[in-house]
């Protein structure tokens, strides 16, 4: 798209749709607002009232809706209804710039990117104040919206309903445990979610406190759509798992009852340099050099692997193995009762912590256990024992992060974090 073409889009309408922190300027200014508001708020776009989550297209209030080539029909056809119900027209319907050219990513990027710069963010910002639970729930079952992630007619894994809840029109409500700076949660889960589940609309993720997600899920059992959450781990594991005693559970159990016989595995923490865990790419590395892979993954994303996982274990002859995609997850299953676990390993790197706060500023244990917990983002130890091997994984790779970082800056970085804590 030339630069004509933009200032032409922009000078006959206003856009609704775009990313309100696509520039580093805006994105700065909703993070630094987000840390200044106390009580539970939405931040939000006056103009881009139909911000989305990932710009696959753009709105004009003119009637014209741009189109990047990667723009599903059945996402644009849920978009085109709810403006209908919004009382907007669509006029024009554009796929294609005037020289032919496809629009893609990097189209749509430049449409946000020159919003953000027309209507500046000091005066864009919308301050919402959450209602009460209850009320913020009932609100969005309004007009009839179905809540995707609790309903018996869709077919989405059942574990996203602890920290997320998506609705026929659009509206995507997120925990904000799972928010982009979150020192306890994997906030890729998110995007991991709308990558996968591709059909539906998705606005722009609207983060909010635990007890509103479970608001909403206790609000939804009033319709008959509604599917338990127990209902809905059965009839997941029904229609994705392996029956018990089938011939494919059997053979998957002799597969990883040889593979994990005196076989360790050197995937259990993320052994590459980077925070997509084995649980994202869906693979398990062995001692032997077997490179066990989802079968669903491209064999792009295979190769790039095993090319990154031999840069990190240079002397290791590895051999790449795809196995149907129930096999991943069943084989760190099997691992919590054969080797030392991500969740144990984390909760001893708290306890050298601990020990190294104790022994370098000279404080009691109790305080050096308190600091730790408060630095780690964790309000008790209960709440360490309840995490996954999943979150653990993310934790160790966040810590990994962070001692790299303080490492180039030649500083001690838990009596740094301890000393920040401590004002």
């Amino acid at each position: 798209m030339t630069e004509e073409e933009l200032t032409k889009l922009f000078e006959r309408g206003d856009c609704l749709t775009f990313d309100y922190t696509s520039t580093l300027k805006n994105f700065s200014y909703y993070s630094q607002m987000s840390r200044f508001y106390k009580k539970p708020v939405l931040l939000t776009s006056k103009m881009s009232m139909f911000a989305l989550e990932k710009s696959e297209f753009h709105y004009f209030n003119n009637g014209i809706l741009v189109c990047s080539m990667f723009a599903r029909p059945e996402v644009l056809k849920q978009f085109k209804q709810l403006l209908r119900k919004k009382g907007y027209m669509l006029r024009e319907e554009r796929f294609y710039s005037s020289e032919g050219e496809k629009f893609d990513f990097v189209d749509m990027r430049a449409i946000s990117e020159l919003a953000c710069q027309k209507y500046p963010c000091e005066q864009d910002l919308k301050v919402v104040e959450l209602p009460t639970p209850e009320e913020f729930a009932q609100k969005l079952f309004d007009d009839n919206n179905v809540c995707y992630t609790a309903s018996k007619m869709e077919d989405i894994h059942p574990k996203y309903r602890k920290f997320l809840a998506l609705f026929s029109n659009g509206q995507f409500i997120v925990s904000d445990e799972y928010c982009f700076n979150s020192k306890t949660q994997d906030y890729l889960e998110v995007k991991d979610f709308s990558q996968k589940y591709k059909k539906y609309l998705y606005l722009r993720a609207q983060y909010v406190p635990l007890n509103y997600i479970e608001a909403i899920y206790a609000y939804a059992q009033k319709f008959d759509w509604f599917i338990s959450e127990e209902e809905h781990i059965a009839k997941w594991h029904e229609k994705h798992t392996f029956p018990r005693a089938s011939k494919d559970a059997i053979k998957m159990n002799m597969y990883i009852d040889e593979l994990l016989r005196n076989n360790e595995c050197l995937s259990v923490v993320n052994p590459l340099p980077n925070i997509m865990s084995p649980d994202r790419l869906k693979y398990a590395l062995f001692a032997d050099g077997s490179l066990i892979v989802d079968e669903n993954i491209s064999e792009l994303l295979r190769e790039d692997i095993r090319r990154e996982l031999s840069e990190v274990f240079p002397n290791l002859s590895i051999t790449l193995k795809t196995v149907p995609s129930p096999y991943i997850p069943e084989i760190y299953l099997w691992l919590l009762t054969r080797q030392k676990t991500a969740k144990q390993i984390y909760v001893d790197l708290l306890n050298e912590r601990i020990e190294h706060l104790q022994n370098e500023l000279k404080i009691s244990k109790d305080e050096a256990q308190n600091a730790v917990l408060a630095i780690s983002g964790f309000e008790t130890w209960d709440k360490i024992e309840q995490i996954t091997e999943t979150q653990a994984r993310y934790l160790l790779n966040l810590e990994k992060s962070n001692l790299k970082t303080s490492e180039f800056w030649g500083i001690d970085y838990i009596v740094s974090e301890y000393k920040k804590y401590k004002g």
